[in-house]
C-alpha cells in the first residue's frame, strides 16, 4: 500500500481528517477538537502553521504539525518552529511513517524544538540529530509549608481561592487583562540582553494567555518608574501554582527575584501550598534557587533540532530563556 506525503492546507481542507487520526489514535477526538479553533485558527501566525500528514487510500494515517516560535540568539532572530500533535494511526506503525515526517521537517525547517516525547519518539529525534536542550526541569517551592504539611496530613480541606490572588497587587505589581504595544517596547528593550530567548510579542501572549478557550491565566506587570520591568504569567489549580512565562529587565538589579518574591507571596495568601516553574536558563534557576526552590530532577525532554552553530550556542550550558511551567506538552 502506497503512502502520500504533503503539507495539509487545513484552512481549505478542514480538520475533519485529522479529528479521525486523533480518535483512531487516542480514542476520543474531543481534546484536539476543543482547542482546534484557538490552536490553528486563531493562532496570531495561522498561515504559518505547518501541518504535514501520511496519507494511504485518502485517509490521513500519520501526521506531525509544527507552530511558528521563533529564537532571538545574540540579538538576531531565527525563523523556529515547535512541535505539536505528532500521531501516527494505529494500523500504520513500524512501516517509518514517523520518520520520514520527521526527516522532510529536517529538511524543510531551519530551527525546530519539542518537549513531552515519548521514550520512541526522544530516540526518533535524536537520531535526525536533536540534541537535548539542559537544563530543562522542574523546580518546586512550598510557598505555605504549614498549610502543605496540614494537606498531607489530610488535615485541610478545600482548594486556593483564585479569585484572591490579585488581592496582593500594590502600586508596582498589576494583574492586567490585555496585552499591547507597552508589551512590545518592553520585549524588545529586554530581550536582546538575554544569550538567547524564545520570541515573544503582545498578539501571542494575548492568544496564548488571555483568549484560552478553558484555562485562565493571570499576567501581571511590574512597573517601576514608569517602565516595565518584568511580565509573570501564572496559573492555579487545587493547592497548586504554576510560573507559566516569565521575562525580566535584565538591567534592573532586582529582577527576576522581585517577580518570584511577588508570586510566592501571592499563592500563598489566596490559600495555595505549592508553586511549579519548569525553565531552561541557567539564570533563573539559580535565581528560583535562592527563593526556596528545588530541583525535582523531572525533564520534558526539551530537544532543538538547528545547524551545528546554532546548536552548539543554545543547546547546553542553560543559555535559553524559555519557561512554560503549567504541564501542556502540545503547545509553548
Amino acid at each position: 500500500m502506497s503512502i502520500q506525503y504533503r503539507r495539509l492546507d487545513f484552512h481549505a481542507e478542514g480538520p475533519q481528517g485529522l479529528f479521525d487520526l486523533y480518535a483512531a489514535t487516542y480514542g476520543s477526538s474531543q481534546p484536539l477538537e476543543r482547542r482546534w479553533q484557538w490552536q490553528y485558527i486563531s493562532h496570531p501566525r495561522s498561515s504559518e502553521v505547518v501541518v504535514l500528514v501520511a496519507e494511504a487510500d485518502g485517509k490521513l494515517v500519520g501526521t506531525l504539525s509544527h507552530f511558528p516560535s521563533d529564537v532571538l540568539i545574540g540579538g538576531a532572530r531565527y525563523p523556529g518552529f515547535f512541535a505539536s500533535d505528532s500521531m501516527v494511526h494505529p494500523e500504520y506503525r513500524r512501516r517509518g511513517i514517523m520518520d520520514t515526517l520527521l526527516k522532510t521537517c529536517a529538511d524543510t525547517l531551519p530551527l525546530m524544538y519539542a518537549k513531552g516525547t515519548t521514550d520512541s519518539m526522544y530516540g526518533v529525534r535524536l537520531k535526525f540529530g536533536f540534541r537535548p536542550v539542559l537544563p530543562n526541569g522542574y523546580l518546586l517551592s512550598i510557598v505555605a509549608p504549614s498549610g502543605w504539611a496540614l494537606s498531607k496530613l489530610r488535615l485541610m480541606r478545600g482548594d486556593g481561592h483564585e479569585d484572591r490572588l490579585a488581592e496582593s497587587a500594590d502600586s508596582e505589581f498589576r494583574f492586567v487583562d490585555s496585552v499591547g504595544p507597552e508589551f512590545d517596547e518592553f520585549f524588545q528593550r529586554a530581550a536582546p540582553r538575554y544569550p538567547a530567548i524564545v520570541v515573544r510579542d503582545a498578539a501571542y501572549m494575548t492568544w496564548r494567555y488571555l483568549r484560552h478557550p478553558y484555562k485562565r491565566y493571570h499576567v501581571i506587570y511590574r512597573t517601576v518608574d514608569g517602565k516595565l520591568s518584568s511580565v509573570l504569567v501564572l496559573r492555579v489549580a487545587g493547592r497548586i501554582g504554576h510560573i507559566v512565562d516569565i521575562v525580566w529587565d535584565i538591567g534592573a538589579g532586582d529582577e527576576p527575584d522581585a517577580a518570584i518574591r511577588f508570586a510566592r507571596k501571592c499563592l500563598r495568601r489566596a490559600g495555595f501550598t505549592n508553586l511549579y516553574c519548569w525553565c531552561t536558563s541557567t539564570e533563573l534557576r539559580r535565581r528560583l534557587a535562592r527563593r526556596w526552590f528545588y530541583d525535582l530532577k523531572e525533564t520534558h525532554r526539551l530537544t532543538m533540532f538547528a545547524s551545528p552553530e546554532i546548536l552548539d550556542r543554545v543547546a547546553g550550558g542553560g543559555r535559553i530563556h524559555l519557561v512554560d511551567g503549567d504541564g501542556d506538552f502540545e503547545f509553548l
